[in-house]
């Protein structure tokens, strides 16, 4: 069976990072389709893996969950607004200033360069990222440039800054 190239392109890195990690479903996947070629089991593999995690766990974050998980500690909270916008606005106390243009350069560093950079360690890619920027947007660009980074527990601050500073505003 031939598989578009443009497929496995896409999902390649996904796939490398999920089969160091989720061996089992390959296994699964073998048994069920036998007579397929193993960059389709490598696909199928991939996308039943991304399908169970976003049945799992919803993308986006509530703002009660977001306060639970800042008090917690439980997560890494990546704020992709420009310096300016935070200078000017504000930010969460414990997220990490990223601006979206420099997320991809960013989640590619290795720990030190980025613990040098940023002064925390860098998530790892099972670990839970959450992604905010002003109203949403760019989160959610974000969101997509982490996953294809390999980041597997990614989710989105749907209502962002504006959000934030309103539901706190009113406390």
């Amino acid at each position: 069976m031939f598989v578009h190239r443009s497929i496995v392109r896409l999902i390649r890195p996904i796939v490398v990072y999920q089969f160091n990690h989720y061996r089992i479903s390959r296994i699964v996947a073998q048994q069920l389709y036998p007579t397929s070629s193993p960059t389709l089991i490598q696909c199928i593999t991939s996308l039943r893996l991304l399908s169970t995690i976003s049945e799992v766990v919803p993308f986006n974050v509530s703002h009660e969950e977001l306060l639970n998980k800042l008090e917690s500690g439980d997560l890494t909270l990546i704020d992709v607004r420009e310096k300016g916008e935070i200078a000017i606005n504000g930010f969460i106390m414990g997220s990490i200033a990223i601006s979206l243009g420099n997320l991809q350069t960013a989640l590619s560093y290795d720990d030190d360069k980025f613990k040098e950079i940023y002064g925390v360690d860098k998530p790892r890619f099972a670990d839970e990222i959450i992604f905010m920027c002003h109203a949403g947007v760019r989160s959610k660009l974000a969101a997509k440039i982490a996953r294809a980074a390999g980041f597997t527990l990614v989710r989105e601050y749907a209502d962002g800054w504006s959000g934030w500073e309103k539901r706190i505003n009113l406390k």
